[in-house]
This record gives structure tokens, sequence and C-alpha cells, in this order.
């Protein structure tokens, strides 16, 4: 399971429960409940209007928290869903396994082997690929690019730190 199933699953759940806004209701001896409300209405609601969420709560804070719950939840999961878009694999090619070197294209990987007559060489193995985190890359390039040095892809092999924190958050105990 991946963090965008794990979003994807929220999502549903999501669009599935009770549709919000979600507010806090008392109900007199009973405690505080958590409705939504059909339409705007101040004061006392009818209750054909009013869809119970909860039965009765003693505490209200609780209360509170439950109908907070879907927009904290759909706040969250947009936030998560934009690091994740963020943070996608790229592709970079070698002329050969552990070249030292790399290109963004296949095409690039093969003419830099040609050239440098290495053609047999990347004919037998083939360009070699790995992947690397498009936005960690643009980062660690520009820092490595401020202070003179190549740009070796430390920080930003595929799964990046960003993504596997995002992940192993999401998908703790396989759920």
């Amino acid at each position: 399971m991946t963090a965008r199933t794990v979003l994807d699953g929220i999502r549903q759940q999501l669009a599935a429960a009770t549709p919000g806004p979600w507010e806090t209701m008392k109900s007199g001896l009973l405690g505080t409940r958590v409705v939504s409300v059909d339409g705007e209405w101040g004061g006392l609601v009818p209750d054909e209007f009013v869809t119970l969420v909860t039965p009765a709560l003693r505490k209200p804070t609780d209360a509170s928290f439950i109908a907070a719950a879907p927009g904290n939840i759909e706040r969250l999961t947009a936030a998560l869903e934009a690091v994740l878009a963020l943070h996608t694999p790229v592709k970079k090619w070698e002329p050969y396994a552990e070249a030292g070197y790399s290109f963004n294209t296949r095409e690039e990987a093969l003419r830099a082997a040609g050239e440098e007559d290495l053609g047999r060489i990347a004919i037998e193995e083939g360009p070699q690929y790995f992947e690397v985190c498009k936005e960690c890359g643009r980062v660690e390039s520009d820092q490595l690019s401020e202070i003179g040095e190549e740009w070796g892809y430390r920080e930003s092999l595929w799964p990046c730190p960003t993504v596997a924190a995002v992940e192993a958050a999401l998908t703790k105990d396989g759920q």
C-alpha cells in the first residue's frame, strides 16, 4: 500500500460520510451531540434539517473535535497530496552502469556513449537509469551550484526522504 492509496481511501471515506459542515448542538441533559445541518439556520433548527452524526457526548470538547474532523482531514489530505505532487520520480540516464554522470534522456546517454567511444559498452549493457526526486533534485542542484560542487544526487535518490517519511507515516503497520 502506498501513501497515495491511503489518501484515496481517506477521500472515499470523506465522500461517503454525512455531508458537512458538522456542528455541535446541545441536547439538554444528555450532553452535546454532533450534527450536520442542512442549510443556514439561526437559533432552533427543525429536526428534519438535522442529521445526527453522533449520540450525545458528555464532553463538549469531544464533540467539537469530532465536528471539526471532516474539515481538518480534508485540509491535511490536501496538504499531503500537494507534497506528493511536488515530490515525483524522474529518470536520469547513464551511458553505462556506474558511469558517474547522467543525462535527462536515454538518447542523450546513447549519444554520449558513442562520442566517448563507449558504444560497445552501451550497446551490450544499454543505457542504465536511476530515479531521483524532481523537487529534491532541484533543491540539491541549486544548493551545490552555489558552493561550486557537482550534483551527485546525494539527497535526492528516489524515494526521497520526504516521500519516504509520508509513506512510512501513512502505511504504518500495513494499514
